[in-house]
């Protein structure tokens, strides 16, 4: 069941319904926290996915913290050249890159 809701989030996230979209990824993440093991690997899986529920929205930082949990439980599930691991470690250079680049702007325009 916790899939299901986790490929039903991804559904609403590409509809661009972010709302639903995390509404089904925490129904999905509050199934599998009772049934799994901490670090099993569909953890990285629905947290990376929270994590570009959160891009989409703007969110940058809370972005980040999830697709850093996505990657802390990866790291012990997944090997390093998995498929996610990699689009994780890809997301989060993104982020951390439009995030640097929010700071330097907000500077930026600050000093003008």
């Amino acid at each position: 069941m916790g899939t299901t809701y986790n490929n039903l989030g991804n559904l609403y996230s590409e509809l661009d319904q972010y709302d639903l979209a995390m509404e089904y990824h925490n129904r999905s993440l509050n199934i599998r926290q009772k049934s799994l093991p901490a670090q099993y690997s569909d953890f990285a899986i629905t947290y990376a996915n929270i994590g570009l529920v959160y891009e989409k929205k703007g969110e940058l930082k809370e972005a980040l913290v999830n697709l850093q949990k996505a990657a802390t439980i990866g790291c012990c599930s997944l090997s390093p050249k998995h498929s996610k691991m990699i689009e994780i470690e890809k997301s989060i250079q993104r982020i951390s890159s439009k995030l640097n680049y929010s700071i330097i702007g907000f500077i930026y325009n600050d000093e003008t």
